[in-house]
């Protein structure tokens, strides 16, 4: 594989985490129950990870 090839992989790899990573971190924070539900409440503010990320 060309080095163009393997960086456009790596790019898309790191894309896919930083994408990935808030939303799992978060779902653990208010839970799936919340995350399903129809969220007439108000949202629990983000914790300190979620909110760093």
């Amino acid at each position: 594989m060309s080095f163009e090839l393997t960086m456009l992989a790596w790019t898309l790899v790191l894309a896919l985490v930083q994408v990935l990573l808030p939303a799992v971190v978060r779902n653990r924070e208010v839970g799936l129950k919340y995350q399903a539900g129809p969220r007439d409440a108000a949202t629990p503010p983000p914790g300190k990870l979620a909110g760093r990320l």
